[in-house]
């Protein structure tokens, strides 16, 4: 590999190293001066990025592979980039890029606002995009300019950047972009970046103002992009998603991102098992957190999602089934921007025959922000929702949502789990009363009356009386058999064949009058206890423990 090194009085040093960097006496040695030894020296380091603070100090070099090994440095001013605000580079960079050959290497873009007319590609493997910050965009109110690259145009329909290998058929790999801004100027009608790399890294890169997508990332039908890790990225202003997962966005990892502005902030389409964590979503035009067919397996711990016009976060089940989706520690505020009341800080939709199973939402705080519109609902469940987990959150007082705190419209047959929520006194009513229901057989001493609007359950003990002056026979529904007789009477217990009293039914049989009342069983009933006489204005009191199975106390 040839390395050129430029010294402070212009002449130059060159050097032919092989994959081994070389020692810095030799490269010493090789300067012939200590000049000249002092920029070598420095940049031997520029090989190793965790040794530069500052990307532009080191040498400006041009480096190439001639032996088609990697990895080298290239500085895009050397292929003719000046990032003057005024002058198109597109082809400056494309150059820059290209000249990092299959070994991959680092392309350096300095600090400037460099004009892009067309879609620019990272094509290798193990490439790094480095700027010198992402600094402000156009217009701000601090003039911080950073490394911005600035549409010019429409793009050509196309995204400004695209990561993808030249034949599309892997995924590439180890691609890093850092420290940079991507401006869409409100002209470019395709992504700011469309990423098809896994084991790769966005980090500290601002986009905005693009007519499609800031960031969408892409896989193939065999090759997922996990361990991607976004970090530190700020996505605003653009008219798509935010945030677009498409097929084969799997195991992707987000943190400290902010995310704003957009139509739907983060929309999962392909892909799951996202994790996300300590990430701000705000105002976005529709929701968001959007999972529209795909994300089962997502976890999101401690992000700040608040201020967008529909749902802070919709799981929808139209296009696809879901389970084990799972929200943390996370703080909700002031959806349903666009129109009070209409929609819901969290929000399970879709069909119930497709389901969203096993969702958990645990730790989490819901509000409404002062002199914002109010949520319909904090949570709403629709049918398409299984098994939720409701549990440990904090939820606003009445001011903060306009028709209730949480709507469980979820099938009885795999109810919600709703415990020990600040704030709703009802979840755990409704524990109690679900569990009361479960464990009561509804009898001749037992009333249940269900309001599941009101999520109350009634219960009431006050037995059926029967009045009887001859012999007589238990029925389903008798409470208390008062007997008045003055010649004595047989009340016969009947058979379950014949008369299918409830397990668990206790009766009473009274002696009213002056005749003795005695207790006989049909054919095949066991009596334990008493059953031939008591004093008048006193009970039997019979418990049907199985079948054909009474306990009798006198």
């Amino acid at each position: 590999m040839l390395v050129n090194w430029f010294t402070g009085a212009g002449s130059r040093v060159q050097v032919r190293a092989d994959r081994n960097i070389l020692s810095r006496r030799q490269l010493l040695r090789r300067g012939g001066d200590a000049g000249v030894g002092a920029v070598v020296s420095a940049a031997v380091l520029s090989f190793h990025p965790e040794h530069v603070t500052n990307a532009s100090d080191t040498a400006r070099a041009g480096v190439s592979a001639s032996d088609g090994r990697g990895p080298v440095f290239v500085d895009v001013r050397d292929h003719g980039a000046v990032g003057d605000g005024k002058t198109d580079d597109t082809a400056a960079l494309q150059a820059a890029l290209d000249a990092v050959g299959p070994g991959g290497g680092t392309v350096l873009i300095p600090a400037g606002r460099y004009g892009v007319s067309g879609t620019l590609l990272v094509r290798h493997h193990n490439v790094t995009v480095t700027g010198e910050g992402p600094g402000q965009r156009v217009g701000a109110a601090h003039g911080a300019e950073g490394t911005r690259l600035e549409a010019i145009g429409s793009l050509n329909d196309g995204p400004m950047l695209r990561v993808q290998s030249p034949d599309d058929r892997d995924p590439l790999h180890g691609v890093t972009l850092r420290d940079f801004a991507l401006d869409g100027m409100g002209s470019a009608a395709g992504s700011g970046i469309h990423y098809r790399s896994y084991r790769g890294l966005i980090e500290h890169v601002y986009l905005y103002n693009f007519l499609g997508d800031g960031l969408l990332f892409q896989g193939y039908p065999h090759w997922d992009l996990y361990d991607t890790v976004v970090a530190f990225t700020q996505v605003s202003r653009c008219g798509g998603s935010g945030l677009y997962l498409g097929d084969g966005a799997t195991d992707m990892h987000f943190t400290s991102c902010v995310v704003f502005d957009n139509q739907d902030n983060m929309q999962l389409v392909g892909g799951g098992s996202a994790q996300v964590t300590a990430c701000h979503f705000y105002t976005a035009a529709g929701h968001n957190v959007f999972f529209n067919g795909a994300g089962s397996r997502s976890k999101f711990a401690n992000c700040k999602i608040e201020g967008a016009g529909g749902n802070g976060v919709r799981i929808d089940s139209t296009a696809g089934a879901y389970s084990d989706i799972l929200f943390t520690g996370c703080n909700f505020a002031s959806s349903s921007r666009s129109a009070p009341n209409l929609y819901d800080h969290f929000a399970i939709t879709g069909p119930e025959d497709v389901p969203v199973n096993r969702t958990v939402i645990s730790g989490c705080s819901f509000s409404t922000k002062s002199g914002t519109p109010v949520a319909r609902y904090f949570i709403g469940l629709g049918p398409s929702a299984r098994q939720t987990t409701i549990v440990g959150n904090s939820f606003g007082p009445e001011s903060h949502y306009g028709s209730g705190i949480i709507d469980d419209a979820s099938p009885r047959s795999n109810p919600a789990v709703i415990r020990a929520n600040g704030g709703y006194t009802g979840a755990d009513a409704k524990h109690v009363r679900d569990t009361v229901r479960a464990a009561l057989v509804a009898g001749p001493n037992v009333t249940i009356t269900d309001n599941e609007s009101e999520q109350t359950l009634t219960i009431s003990s006050c037995p059926t009386v029967r009045s009887v002056k001859d012999d007589a026979t238990l029925a389903t529904g008798d409470g208390i058999v008062r007997v008045n007789t003055e010649f004595g009477s047989t009340v016969t217990v009947p058979a379950q064949s014949s008369v299918p009293i409830p397990v668990g039914s206790v009766i009473r049989v009274r002696r009213n009058g002056v005749g003795e009342v005695s207790l006989a069983g049909a054919d095949g009933v066991t009596l334990n206890g008493p059953t031939d006489g008591i004093d008048r204005y006193r009970s039997y009191v019979l418990t049907k423990v199985f079948d054909d199975d009474w306990d009798v106390e006198a």
